[in-house]
C-alpha cells in the first residue's frame, strides 16, 4: 500500500491451497495449520490460500497492526505467468479525486482519535421498515421485483482498471439501471467516477481515462428507496486519517438505525439515513484501531442483516459476504489479476475463468498487483440464507451462483413444475425474457409423460405433442426505466412491452409460464390480450411458489398491501386473473432443484419467516440481532465495545444459527 501499513494478520488455520505449486508455512507459525481438501480442492486449485482466523486471532481483535510480525504470514502462491499491459498507471499528475456529491466531515470520539476528518458522499436513504419501502418506492413499468444492485472489483498487474471494470458492469446492467460509478486507486490516491444513467451513458472515453490506477470496484444500482438521484449513487468514496474507502453494497442492513444512533451519539455526522454510509463509518472507526482484517471482521459483527461488498482501501480491493451468504458474489481469474463480482457472467466478459463463490462470512483480499489473493473466513454460520430468487428471477441466465448454472436451474424448476402442476394444453409460451428457460424445461418434460404421470406416446406425425413456441414478442426499448406510477399506465404498460403473435394462440389452447406473480397485473394483462389474440383456454404457470410477503434483503417488491397472493388463495388469484387454470411451483420444488435444504435459503417472501431478526417479522431460525449500544450511553458505548471484544476472545468461536 502506498503509506508502507501492514495489513497482514495473525495466521490462522490455512483451509485451501493451490495445486500448481505447494504453499509454505514459516517455521514460526501457527503449528496447527493444515491443508484443505474435500469437494472444494479441485474447484479452488490455483493461486489462492484461504486463512481462517483461530482463537489466538480473536484474543488479539484489539492488537495494534504494528504488534503483527511479518515472519507469522502464511505464504500465499501466486499467478506463475502474468502478461503485463501496455500501460502504466502510477501517475501522481493526475489529480481527478472528486467526491460523488456534497461531503460532510465525520468527528471520531476521543477514544478513537477525535478530530480526524473523513468526507463521505451522501448515500442513499436505505430503510428496513415496510412503511418506508411502499412511501418512497419508485414504481416501475413491470409488477415484478426488482434487482438492487450489482458490484465488482479488480486487481490487474500493469493495466488500467477502469476499462475491465466498464466491461462488467455492462455484464451487471440487468441489476441496476438508475446510476453506475467506478472508484479506482493508482497507489498514491483514489479516484472516483459515477453518474446517474445507464452504463453506457454514465461514462465516456475521457472519464475513463481519468481513472488511473490498476485496482478498482465498481456499482450499478436501482434504487428502492431514498430518490432517484446522484447522492444515491456508489461507490460510496470516504477519506480518513487511516486512508481512504470506497465501497459498493448490494443487499440491507436491518440495523443500521441502531448503529447509526450510536455512532450519531460518539459525534459521528450523518448525511443521511443510507445502510452504506452506516458501513462505510463503521469500517473507518474500526481501522483506526485494527490492521484491516480485523477491521472488517469488527464491523461484520456489528452490521446484522444482507450484504455483499466490494470495498477499496487505498489500493486494496476486499470482497466481503455476509455471514448468511444471501446475497451472490464469486472469485474469477483473468490472464493479469483477479475478479470479484456479483455473477459470473462479469467475469466471462472479462475472458476470465470462474474459480469459486465467495464463502459466507469469507473475506478476500486481492493483491495490488494482480498475483492472487488471500482469503480469511471470519464467521462461520450452521445454515447459510442463499436468495432462491437469483435463480428464479434476477441472476443472468449464464451465470453460475452457488455451483449452479441459472440457465440450467431454471429449465429444472420448468421440468418441476410440470410434475407438479402440468395441464395438457396445445401450446406453451414463455412470458419473455425470464419465463424462457422455465417453459423450455416445462415443454421438454410435458413431451416426455402426460399431466398424469403416464408415458406419453406420440406418432410419427406428433400430434400428440405439446408445441413450445414464442407467442409473445417483447418491444425492448421499453425497459425497466419506463416509471408508471398509477394502475391504469401500469396496465398500459404490459401493451407496450408485448404483444402476441395470433398465429401461435388463435383457436388454440395455451400455457404461459412466468416466474412470479408480485401484484397480479401483468398477469390479467397477459391473460387478456391472448384471448383478444383468439386462445381458446389461457392456463398460468409460474416457476416459483406464491410471493406473500416483502423483502428486506435488497430486493425492490412490492408490500404486503400490494402481493396478490398476499391475502388470497390460489384459486381467488386465478379468478382476479382471469385465467383457466394457475399453478404455482412449491418451494419443496425449488429446494430439491437448487440441490439445497430449505433452511439454507432465503424462502421470507414466500414463507413470511426470514433468516434475520427483523422488526415485525418472524424469524426462521434462532437468531438475534447484534446488540449497539444506545444513544444515551455516551462513553458507555466505548466500554461495551471492550467488553464484548474479551467475552468473543473467551469464547473463541462464533455463534452458529441453529437449524
Amino acid at each position: 500500500m502506498s503509506d508502507g501499513r501492514d495489513v497482514t494478520p495473525t495466521p490462522g488455520r490455512a483451509i485451501e491451497s493451490g495445486t500448481e505449486s505447494k504453499s509454505e508455512t514459516k517455521p514460526d507459525a501457527n503449528p496447527d495449520a493444515e491443508t484443505g481438501g474435500g469437494g472444494d480442492a479441485g474447484a479452488d486449485a490455483g493461486a489462492h490460500k484461504t486463512k481462517e482466523l483461530d482463537s489466538e486471532v480473536l484474543s488479539q481483535l484489539s492488537a495494534d497492526r504494528d504488534d503483527i510480525s511479518t515472519e507469522d504470514k502464511i505464504e500465499t502462491k501466486t499467478k506463475t505467468k502474468i502478461k503485463a499491459g501496455n500501460e502504466s498507471d502510477h501517475n501522481a499528475d493526475n489529480n481527478h479525486s472528486n467526491a460523488i456529491d456534497q461531503t460532510t466531515d465525520l468527528k471520531s470520539a476521543s477514544s478513537l482519535n477525535s478530530g480526524t476528518s473523513v468526507p463521505i458522499s451522501q448515500p442513499s436513504k436505505i430503510s428496513s421498515s415496510e412503511d418506508k419501502q411502499q412511501t418512497q418506492r419508485q414504481t416501475n413499468s413491470g409488477s415484478g421485483p426488482t434487482e438492487k444492485c450489482g458490484v465488482v472489483g479488480v486487481a490487474l498487474t500493469d493495466r488500467r482498471a477502469a476499462r475491465p471494470l466498464y466491461y462488467s458492469l455492462y455484464a451487471l446492467q440487468h441489476r441496476g439501471q438508475e446510476s453506475a460509478g467506478i472508484v479506482t486507486h493508482d497507489g498514491f490516491q483514489q479516484h472516483s467516477h459515477v453518474e446517474m444513467g445507464l452504463v453506457g451513458d454514465a461514462f465516456d472515453e475521457s472519464d475513463l481515462n481519468t481513472l488511473a490506477g490498476g485496482t478498482g470496484i465498481g456499482h450499478v444500482r436501482y434504487p428502492t428507496s431514498g430518490g432517484v438521484n446522484a447522492c444515491c449513487a456508489q461507490p460510496f468514496s470516504v477519506s480518513f486519517k487511516s486512508g481512504s474507502l470506497g465501497l459498493s453494497h448490494n443487499g440491507n442492513l436491518v440495523n443500521a438505525d441502531e448503529i447509526r444512533d450510536e455512532l450519531e451519539s460518539l459525534g459521528h455526522a450523518f448525511t443521511s439515513d443510507g445502510d452504506t454510509e452506516v458501513i462505510a463509518h463503521e469500517l473507518a472507526r474500526n481501522l483506526l484501531e485494527a490492521d484491516l482484517v480485523r477491521a472488517v471482521k469488527q464491523t461484520m459483527e456489528r452490521i446484522h442483516g444482507s450484504y455483499a461488498l466490494t470495498i477499496m482501501h487505498d489500493e486494496t480491493v476486499l470482497a466481503v459476504r455476509d455471514p448468511e451468504g444471501n446475497r451472490p458474489l464469486c472469485i474469477g481469474e483473468v490472464e493479469d489479476g483477479y475478479v470479484v463480482a456479483s455473477e459470473s457472467a462479469a467475469i466471462d466478459t472479462l475472458d476470465g475463468e470462474l474459480v469459486r463463490d465467495v464463502r459466507p462470512g469469507e473475506l478476500v483480499v486481492l493483491d495490488a498487483d494482480g498475483s492472487g489473493f488471500e482469503s480469511y473466513q471470519l464467521t462461520d454460520r450452521q445454515n447459510t440464507a442463499h436468495c432462491f430468487f437469483e435463480h428464479v428471477y434476477f441472476a443472468r441466465p449464464d451465470s453460475v451462483i452457488n455451483e449452479t448454472l441459472v440457465y440450467e436451474a431454471r429449465r429444472n424448476l420448468g421440468r418441476k413444475l410440470w410434475a407438479e402442476q402440468g395441464v395438457e394444453t396445445d401450446v406453451v409460451m414463455p412470458v419473455p425474457d425470464s419465463g424462457r428457460a422455465f417453459a423450455s424445461g416445462y415443454a421438454d418434460a410435458a413431451n416426455e409423460t402426460t399431466a398424469d404421470g403416464d408415458i406419453r406416446e406420440t406418432t410419427s406425425t406428433n400430434d400428440d405433442a405439446i408445441e413450445f413456441a414464442e407467442g409473445l414478442m417483447k418491444n425492448r426499448y421499453v425497459g425497466r426505466t419506463f416509471i408508471m406510477p398509477t394502475q391504469d399506465e401500469r396496465e398500459r404498460a404490459v401493451r407496450l412491452k408485448l404483444n402476441p403473435i395470433k398465429s401461435t394462440v388463435e383457436g388454440r389452447s395455451v400455457t404461459i409460464i412466468d416466474d412470479s406473480i408480485v401484484r397480479g397485473t401483468t398477469s390479467r394483462q397477459l391473460v387478456q390480450l391472448l384471448r383478444d389474440a383468439g386462445a381458446s383456454e389461457v392456463h398460468v404457470r409460474i416457476g416459483a411458489p406464491q410471493i406473500i410477503a416483502p423483502c428486506y434483503m435488497g430486493i425492490d417488491m412490492a408490500s404486503r398491501d400490494e402481493l396478490i397472493a398476499a391475502d388470497k388463495s390460489t384459486e381467488e388469484i386465478r379468478a382476479e386473473i382471469d385465467a383457466d387454470s394457475l399453478g404455482y411451483l412449491s418451494v419443496d420444488a425449488v429446494a430439491d432443484v437448487l440441490g439445497e435444504h430449505r433452511s439454507d435459503l432465503c424462502l421470507g417472501c414466500v414463507t413470511g419467516s426470514y433468516p434475520y431478526d427483523i422488526d415485525n417479522e418472524d424469524s426462521d431460525r434462532d437468531v438475534t440481532r447484534p446488540v449497539i449500544a444506545g444513544p444515551d450511553t455516551g462513553a458507555d458505548a466505548t466500554n461495551q465495545k471492550n467488553e464484548s471484544k474479551q467475552e468473543a476472545a473467551s469464547d473463541g468461536e462464533p455463534a452458529r444459527a441453529d437449524d
